[in-house]
This record gives structure tokens, C-alpha cells and sequence, in this order.
């Protein structure tokens, strides 16, 4: 992963996150490069993240987000990365590699079970990134089969704006199966 920008705060991130549509919030972990944060010297180094959030009100404001990414860890190339009620009791976790990094119950806001899972790419710059990588991706239903994800998107082919409402460039993101793990939605991608 490359981020050019990274001294003015740009990023690039590799994530996955559940969201909670029915009462307001979402959680996700993934890896990091760029993001100019204290201790960071340099574009390209990946680093583990965590954040979470709650919405509240009729306009969808945050309330409760939290960030933290362990910038004296090198994110490995090939992580594990979870996020599981493992006792269907509200109270949410995010594993690397099966240890437990963070726990949080938001009782009122987070279910006992998500409403969606997703996978990708969130990336800030403005110059050109390089990000590749593949995913596999599995969601555990309510009664407990495991399911491949189903689909896969590729939102930044013109379809997006920016905060201006200016087309992004199309073809920003190239995607094909991940044929090391040919299920349904598995992707292997790369910044075109």
C-alpha cells in the first residue's frame, strides 16, 4: 500500500464492518497506511485499526465514535481480522488473529444480531493510492450456518461524488474473483 499524502492526513484502509440499521451505529477493524497520527514517519506501513460509532437523532449525528489504530504494530500482509457477539448478548468484539482487541455493549443501540456485514476498500487522497489485496469474507446467520458473502460492489465507477458533489473519476477500482477462494462475493482488487 502506497499513500502519497500521508503527511496531510490522507489514508487508505482496508476494512470490514457490521452495522446496526434498525437502532443506529456500526462497528469495523481492518488495516491502515497513510494518516499522518503521531509516531507515523512514513506513506506505506500498514497498521492495525479499530473504530466504532452510534448515531442518535432524526439526522443520523454520531454520537460515541472511537478510533484507534496501533501504530507501533506492523499490520501483517495476511490478517485475520473478526468481529462477533460470540454470546448473542449485545456485547460486540473485534479479534486479530482470535485475540480479543475491544469489546462494547450499546445497549439500545446494538442488537444481538447485525444487519449487514461488508467488506472494501475507504480510501482519502488526492493523488492516486496504491491499495491491492484479496478477502474472503463469511457471516455466521442467526441459527448459526455459515454463509459465503453474496455479492460484490464496485462503488467508485463513476456512481460516487465528493463532499462537492463532483463525479469521482471512473474506474478508480478493478475487481475480479478471489480464484483461491472462488466463493460468491470473495474479491481480489486493486486501485486501477
Amino acid at each position: 500500500m502506497e499513500v502519497p499524502e500521508w503527511y496531510d492526513g490522507y489514508f487508505v484502509d482496508d476494512e470490514m464492518w457490521v452495522s446496526f440499521q434498525s437502532s443506529g451505529g456500526w462497528l469495523e477493524i481492518g488495516q491502515t497506511a497513510g494518516y499522518s497520527e503521531a509516531g507515523e514517519t512514513n506513506c506505506c506501513t500498514l497498521h492495525p485499526f479499530i473504530a466504532h460509532a452510534v448515531y442518535t437523532g432524526s439526522k443520523g449525528e454520531i454520537h460515541g465514535y472511537e478510533e484507534y489504530t496501533w501504530i507501533a504494530v506492523d499490520a501483517e500482509p495476511t490478517n485475520l481480522y473478526k468481529v462477533e457477539d460470540a454470546a448473542d448478548n449485545g456485547n460486540w468484539c473485534e479479534y486479530i488473529w482470535n485475540s480479543v482487541v475491544d469489546c462494547h455493549s450499546k445497549s439500545g443501540y446494538w442488537s444481538t444480531y447485525s444487519d449487514e456485514l461488508e467488506a472494501g476498500i475507504e480510501a482519502a487522497s488526492n493523488i492516486k493510492p496504491y491499495n491491492g489485496g484479496s478477502q474472503e469474507v463469511d457471516a455466521v446467520a442467526r441459527e448459526g450456518s455459515h454463509r459465503a458473502w453474496t455479492g460484490s460492489e464496485t462503488s467508485a465507477v463513476g456512481e460516487l461524488v465528493d463532499e462537492n458533489g463532483n463525479p469521482l473519476p471512473a474506474g478508480v477500482m478493478c475487481e475480479t474473483p478471489n480464484y483461491s477462494s472462488n466463493y460468491p462475493g470473495n474479491a481480489t482488487w486493486w486501485i486501477c
